[in-house]
């Protein structure tokens, strides 16, 4: 495209005179006159000058400098070395260890200008192919980014909504439940207020019996009828029953003139140190094979378990065979809970060194023996070990609780007997040797009560 502005003759200018050029020198970088490109041409320093005419020089093409920016002189030489040019100054003192210097113009002219271009072109395209690429696929990358992004954000909700509903079913769950125990008890205290008012109201005639008793009879009748109010009264209190009380302890004594007294107890926890234990009698139950393990049931009815075959037998209080119970297929380390029907309750899985045989379910908890590790274990039914006793242990096998949570284990090794805390703290020997026992492996107590079975 020729330029819109007229472009003046750069030696006329210089001369103060405006005069229009009509050709441009790519080596001088300055237009010329008609006249002034005469002498140009004719001029020796001039002569080879590349020059074009002024209509289709573009002025928007940049100039290319030929004077050297470190020395200001003419670029005249050409170091092969470094492939660059160079001026003289550059020469002596940056290439003087340089070899093959050559004249800048005779390299210009055997280069084939066409073909480096074609090959500058070359590059120049691989690189503007390769950063397109890189920007499409940032580009790709943002708009996948986005989408993930929104989808992780709708995962989030997705699970957030998840956790609410599932929070809010637990609400209702355990506000229901909360509900059902509260209406239990409300209705237990109420019938047991009720209980107490007639008790009260009895109490009451019998205070009036007695005015009637002490004032309006002879002193033997008196005498008979103080005796007949004081049983009813003690068999009144006593007909209440036994009731536990969880959360607050409650005593209520009553002493008669006859030394009796009604009392409502609560269970507390026992004291392992005061505990005793002695052998009152044997029974010999109709089983050929090694005994593992046996559970005393509420109704009095025993399990025992037999170590080779596996079989569990349900036997009556008097010890005579009732049924055979089926027994799942275990794995390893796993703790199966099951009922009198053989099905299947809950799973729990421990670490042990010994085979499961002996252990005990109370409280939510499962408490078990390791007789190789010579230690008694317990956990919760999430698998969690709770705490774990290994004093004084040299082959613990069977075990079970008394009722107050306490664990008696049977010390096979050792010819013992003994108790441990239900937090795994304390323990105490309660039968031993010298007792007359010989290798116990099983103990079971009887429901509620302080009597049991040894099997050795």
């Amino acid at each position: 495209m020729a330029s819109s502005k007229p472009i003046p003759c750069g030696p006329c200018q210089e001369g103060k005179v405006n005069t229009k050029a009509d050709i441009w020198c790519y080596n001088c970088e300055e237009g010329l006159c008609s006249a002034c490109s005469g002498h140009h041409k004719r001029f020796r320093g001039t002569r080879d000058h590349k020059t074009i005419d002024i209509k289709s020089y573009k002025p928007s093409i940049r100039a290319i400098k030929t004077e050297c920016d470190k020395h200001g002189q003419q670029l005249n030489l050409y170091c092969p070395s470094h492939l660059m040019p160079c001026c003289d100054e550059c020469i002596s003192t940056n290439h003087s260890k340089c070899t093959g210097i050559k004249s800048l113009a005779a390299v210009v002219e055997k280069t084939k200008i066409e073909k480096s271009k074609e090959s500058v072109e070359k590059e120049i395209y691989s690189i503007l192919h390769v950063l397109d690429k890189m920007v499409n696929n940032k580009s790709i990358n943002i708009q996948t980014g986005e989408q993930q992004c929104e989808n992780i954000k709708k995962s989030f909700h997705k699970i957030r909504e998840k956790i609410n509903k599932h929070l809010d079913h637990l609400e209702k769950k355990l506000c229901q439940e909360t509900d059902n125990l509260w209406d239990q008890e409300t209705s237990t205290a109420r019938d047991f207020i009720t209980e107490i008012e007639k008790k009260k109201t009895n109490l009451q005639k019998m205070q009036e019996h007695l005015l009637s008793v002490t004032t309006q009879s002879s002193k033997l009748q008196s005498f008979l009828g103080l005796h007949q109010i004081e049983q009813q009264q003690l068999g009144s209190l006593e007909s209440i029953g036994e009731v536990t009380v969880v959360k607050t302890e409650t005593a209520l004594n009553r002493e008669t003139s006859v030394r009796r007294k009604a009392q409502v107890q609560s269970r507390v926890q026992s004291n392992i140190n005061n505990m005793t234990m002695n052998i009152e009698t044997k029974i010999e139950i109709n089983i050929e094979k090694l005994i593992s393990d046996m559970i005393c049931l509420m109704d009095g009815r025993v399990i025992v378990v037999e170590q080779c075959g596996g079989k569990v037998n349900l036997l009556t209080s008097d010890g005579k065979l009732q049924k055979q119970l089926p027994i799942p297929g275990l794995i390893d380390d796993e703790i199966r809970i099951i009922d009198l029907e053989g099905n299947t309750l809950k799973s729990i899985q421990v670490e042990s060194e010994s085979d499961l045989d002996y252990l005990v379910y109370c409280n939510d908890r499962v408490i078990y023996s390791d007789y190789n590790g010579k230690a008694v274990y317990c956990y919760d039914e999430s698998s969690k070990q709770i705490w774990q006793y290994t004093q004084d242990l040299s082959g613990p096998w069977g075990l079970c609780t008394d009722s107050y949570g306490n664990i008696i284990v049977a010390d096979c090794n050792s010819n013992r007997i003994i108790v441990i805390s239900k937090d795994g703290q304390e323990s105490k020997v309660l039968i031993s040797e010298e007792d007359g026992l010989e290798n116990p492996r099983c103990i079971c107590f009887k429901h509620n009560e302080s009597s049991g079975f040894i099997c050795d």
